[in-house]
C-alpha cells in the first residue's frame, strides 16, 4: 500500500504518517519508483505508533519506547515505568473530564429545578 492508501484505509492523516517518517520510523520501508510502499509489518508499526501518539506519548519517547524494544526483554522494567508514567497521566486527565461533566450535570439540575 502507498501512503494516500494507508491514510484513506486507516483513517491516519498523510501528515502524520509523513511526520512519522521524518522522525525515521518507517527508513525500512521498501521503494518502488520511487514511491514507498508500505507492508503488513509497517502497517502493525504505524498502528502502534498511533497508540503511543493517542496516549499523549512525545515522538522522543516513542523513539526510546521502541529502542527498548529492540533491546530486549532486559528492558521490561523501563517500558512498565514508561507505559505507567503516560497511563498516569491519562488518568489524570480523565479525573479532571469527569470533574468538569460533573460540574455541568450540577449546572443543568440548577436550571432545570427553576423551570
Amino acid at each position: 500500500m502507498n501512503i494516500n492508501e494507508i491514510s484513506l484505509t486507516y483513517n491516519v492523516p498523510i501528515d502524520c504518517i509523513q511526520d512519522f517518517e521524518n522522525q525515521g520510523f518507517f527508513d525500512e520501508v521498501k521503494q518502488i519508483d520511487g514511491e514507498k510502499i508500505y507492508e503488513e509489518k509497517d502497517i502493525q508499526k504505524l498502528s502502534f505508533l498511533m497508540t503511543l501518539k493517542n496516549v499523549g506519548m512525545s515522538i522522543q519517547d516513542m523513539k526510546k519506547y521502541i529502542q527498548y524494544i529492540s533491546e530486549g526483554d532486559s528492558t521490561l522494567s523501563q517500558r512498565i515505568d514508561m507505559l505507567t508514567r503516560y497511563r498516569q497521566a491519562l488518568l489524570e486527565k480523565a479525573h479532571t473530564c469527569y470533574k468538569s461533566i460533573d460540574i455541568l450535570d450540577y449546572f443543568i439540575y440548577q436550571m432545570k429545578t427553576k423551570q
